[in-house]
Order: structure tokens, then C-alpha cells, then sequence
């Protein structure tokens, strides 16, 4: 790939905690042994590794036999009120100069953002909540889903969306009306494939598609579909 446009090569592991740390001790140093590989030959090969903060203390072992894991490393932050200002304010049409209506507005919409999306009395908005959040608030605005269409936000539109808790929701419901669509089948279909991904306590419970077939499952809408996934 490489001699065909002189470009390096990225390989990208989002959610690495998942790939990695969730696996088992032969898969973890089958990666850890190709990594090395990589290293040794020296070709124009990166990588980049996404993991929650949390977790980067499972990757001890990782870090002792490749030195250089955690050489170049780059925190992302939650956002907080100030920062989603900036996102707020840069997405809006640029002008010379704005009217102070038109800042105060703007500062009341980042204000409603972060109270409807950052839950409890944290002053910081998870990442992928705010993206959910914006799109909603986008498609809410404008009813445009290949978003193409420009959207001016105002605060009327944002009262009468609801907490993250109501985005989330409808955000899922969504998806699986599709994922439903899509496959020709009942959404109480994905639902009953997606259930055992989520515990009691309302955690990810990650599974391999072995896993999810269980002796009280209809294996026509277990089995089969995880295939399908």
C-alpha cells in the first residue's frame, strides 16, 4: 500500500479497551507480538490507540514489552461550558462583527446544551453525549438527515428537546427501527439480540456472537442474526 502512494500507513483502534483489554491472554499478546512486528521492520506504519482513561492501567504488560506505547500521548477532555461555546458559536454563519443579541443568544443555547446533556451536577458533557445531542438538536432543526442544509439554532428548539436522558431514548429507538427495517424483521427482534449487552446495573457487557445464543433463545432470531451482525 505504501510504494502504490508513498503515504504512510494508519491503523486505527477506536475503543481499544474493548479490543484489547476485554480479550483474552493469547489474543492480547498475539497483538502485542505484531505490534513488535511492526516496530522491528521499520516501515512507515502508525498507530493509533483510542482507550478511556480508566483502563489505561490494564495496559502494564503492553507498555513493558513495547517501551514506546505510551511515548506520544494526547488526553481529550470532556467539554465544558466554555468549550461548548466555542462549538456553538463556530457553527453558526460568521459575521464581521455580531450584535450583543446575537452573543447573549448564543450564550444561552451553549448554557442549555450543557444543562440538558451533562446530567447531575457534573460540570463536564461526555464526548459522545454531546455529539447525539447536536445531531438531534441539528435534525430537529431542519429535518435534514443527509445533513446538508444549513441550521440556525435558536433556543425555542432546544426546550423542546429534553434532557440527554429523552435524546438518548429516542436516539435508540431510532436505531433499532431502522437496524429493524433494514432486515426485514420485528424491532422486538433487536431488541432481544441487544438486552444481554447491557447488565442490571445499566453497564456494557461485552459478548462474542457465541455467547449471545442462550437454551431459552429462538435460535432462528439469535443465532441467525448474530451471523447477520
Amino acid at each position: 500500500m505504501y510504494k502504490a502512494s508513498f503515504k504512510p500507513l494508519y491503523l486505527i483502534f477506536d475503543q481499544f479497551e474493548e479490543l484489547y483489554i476485554l480479550g483474552a491472554k493469547t489474543e492480547q499478546q498475539q497483538f502485542i507480538n505484531t505490534v513488535q512486528e511492526i516496530l522491528r521492520v521499520e516501515q512507515p506504519v502508525k498507530i493509533i490507540l483510542s482507550i478511556r482513561e480508566e483502563y489505561l492501567g490494564h495496559l502494564y504488560e503492553f507498555e513493558r514489552q513495547v517501551p514506546e506505547l505510551l511515548r506520544k500521548k494526547l488526553r481529550v477532555e470532556p467539554m465544558n461550558l466554555d468549550k461548548v461555546k466555542t462549538v456553538i458559536q463556530g457553527g453558526q454563519p460568521a459575521t464581521e462583527q455580531r450584535a450583543p443579541a446575537s452573543r447573549r443568544g448564543e450564550e444561552d443555547i451553549a448554557e442549555g446544551v450543557l444543562k440538558n446533556t451533562r446530567g447531575g451536577k457534573t460540570l463536564h458533557i461526555p464526548l459522545p453525549y454531546l455529539q447525539v445531542f447536536l445531531d438531534k438538536y441539528y435534525l430537529h432543526t431542519t429535518g435534514d438527515e443527509d445533513h446538508q442544509q444549513e441550521a440556525i439554532l435558536t433556543l425555542a428548539t432546544l426546550e423542546g428537546m429534553g434532557d440527554i436522558g429523552d435524546v438518548l431514548r429516542d436516539f435508540l429507538d431510532e436505531q433499532v427501527l431502522k437496524i429493524a427495517q433494514a432486515l426485514q424483521q420485528q424491532p422486538e427482534t433487536i431488541w432481544h439480540i441487544l438486552s444481554p449487552f447491557v447488565t442490571l446495573e445499566g453497564t456494557k457487557e461485552p459478548l462474542s456472537a457465541a455467547a449471545l445464543y442462550r437454551p431459552d433463545s429462538d435460535p432462528a432470531s439469535s443465532t441467525a442474526w448474530c451471523r447477520s451482525w
